[in-house]
């Protein structure tokens, strides 16, 4: 895997990396105060439903990683929010539920009383949003831009997949949220490994009648 890792750089390189990174974050939150000043100012104020989100994250100097070309946490785990005066719980955050960016188009139908696009992969979170979930998805999949990577992430254990990389990393998320201890080769987790191959192979199942052209990315 072609992951942007800078071994080699010094203190005063990721001190300087990091100052830019979190000046950028500085300068969005400016913009988007001014979208939101404007819209407050507006006759459209109560009657909109303002989400915000991400195509991706940073790596922060994680792993010892920069970019956005990989399936650590630091990289796939982006903000989603969602805001409506009188329709939605204000103030709360959900970190129980598993949700994908394929999720926002179906909501977005929802909201609006229309069916969405019957190929959509993704769901309403209207039930999440209002605290009325009372099943939800069992996984869900990343993907890294150019098809060379997949991750699979239950409520517990993530695994990373790159193609053409035989190294498999498999991730216990409650007990090591850093993603410092690769699992995979541990005959104690080969359960977990097993079924969350399962689970990637199912969703690569779905892919039909467009199948991956390239192959699974994780062979037994």
């Amino acid at each position: 895997a072609q992951i942007a890792r800078m071994p080699e750089w010094t203190p005063l390189n990721w001190r300087y990396y990091l100052w830019s990174y979190y000046r950028m974050v500085e300068e969005a939150d400016r913009e988007l105060g001014r979208v939101l000043d404007a819209l407050e100012a507006s006759r459209f104020a109560k009657n909109t439903l303002v989400i915000f989100t991400s195509d991706h994250g940073e790596g922060r100097a994680r792993h010892s990683t920069v970019l956005k070309n990989f399936l650590y946490e630091e990289a796939v785990n982006v903000p989603l929010i969602f805001s409506f005066p009188g329709r939605f719980p204000e103030n709360k955050v959900d970190e129980t539920h598993l949700v994908s960016g394929t999720d926002i188009v179906p909501t977005v139908c929802d909201f609006a009383g229309v069916p969405a696009p019957p190929l959509m992969r993704g769901r309403s979170l209207l039930s999440v949003l209002k605290g009325k979930a009372r099943s939800w998805r069992e996984f869900v999949v990343s993907e890294v831009m150019h098809d060379y990577g997949r991750m699979v992430r239950t409520e517990t254990f993530k695994m990373i997949a790159y193609r053409n990389d035989p190294t498999i990393q498999l991730f216990d998320m409650k007990n090591d949220p850093w993603e410092t201890r690769n699992l995979a080769e541990d005959p104690r987790y080969r359960n977990e490994l097993q079924e969350l191959k399962r689970l990637l192979a199912s969703w690569e199942e779905k892919l039909k009648p467009a199948p991956d052209a390239l192959g699974p990315f994780v062979m037994e």
